[in-house]
């Protein structure tokens, strides 16, 4: 199975209880890809009082892959010092250019990298 618009096909939860109706869940196609992307060092920045940087270079990760994708809609979750989006087919060769939003930019703004 394979479509660019999976995730904005499935059903929208309108009752809280419903998210733990396992008939809700659907995998994603086979031809999408689940990129994860962690902060390195993020521990040692936490103790250093440096959270909010760590979220915002995490929660970079996935506004750079939402500005690429648009207007296709992609799912993804949020982790505080890192982030995984799900990716269509059309938009996987675009995410590894160099120039790929947010790939550059914590190195530069930071010193810090993503994994």
């Amino acid at each position: 199975m394979s479509s660019p618009d999976f995730y904005e096909r499935l059903p929208i939860l309108t009752d809280f209880t419903s998210v733990t109706d396992p008939n809700h869940y659907h995998s994603i196609p086979d031809d999408w890809w689940i990129v994860v992307a962690d902060v390195r060092r993020s521990t040692q920045a936490i103790e250093q009082g440096l959270y909010k940087a760590v979220n915002i270079l995490g929660a970079s990760v996935i506004i750079g892959v939402l500005n690429l994708a648009k207007p296709t809609a992609v799912p993804f979750v949020f982790g505080g010092d890192g982030a995984a989006v799900c990716l269509p087919p059309i938009w996987q060769r675009p995410f590894l250019t160099p120039s790929a939003p947010s790939a550059v930019w914590p190195t530069k703004c930071t010193g810090w990298t993503c994994a």
